[in-house]
């Protein structure tokens, strides 16, 4: 009897054996990676120039345009100026998971630095968007 049950319980780990290599391994699940997500885009549809009642002239570019989601957020707009050239740079982050797939629009106001400016041609340049004017005299005062 004792050799019966003996038997019994070696054919069972036997199978147990068996059966356990047979089967997939069991892999530990990846651990999700941070992805370097790129920052939203912006589009920008106009540039409006605003010429305040000053002397020397103060100017501000009113800026259109829209975020690509509702998740998309404009952090800030910056200037830079390349000889006679305005140039606009916009920050943008995302914030949230579940967003919106509609355009979003916006609307800000840029100071831009024309104090000083010789009499000339100058652009506001938004991505694609290229906004001209003219200064006729010195924008400085005497």
């Amino acid at each position: 009897m004792k050799i019966k049950i003996m038997k019994s319980l070696v054919l069972a780990a036997a199978s147990l054996i068996l059966i356990s290599a047979c089967a997939a391994p069991v892999m530990p699940e990846p651990s999700p990676q941070p992805t370097a997500e790129k920052p939203p885009n912006v589009q920008v549809e106009e540039i409006e120039l605003l010429t305040l009642e000053s002397f020397p002239v103060q100017m501000r570019a009113i800026v259109r345009g829209s975020l690509p989601d509702g998740c998309s957020v404009l952090d800030k707009i910056t200037v830079t100026r390349e000889g006679n050239d305005f140039i606009l740079h916009f920050e943008t982050h995302r914030e949230g998971e579940i967003c919106t797939q509609a355009l979003v629009p916006f609307e800000e106001s840029v100071p831009l630095d024309v104090e000083g400016l010789e009499a000339g041609t100058y652009r506001v340049i938004a991505k694609q968007v290229i906004k001209e004017w003219t200064f006729e005299t010195d924008n400085a005062l005497q």
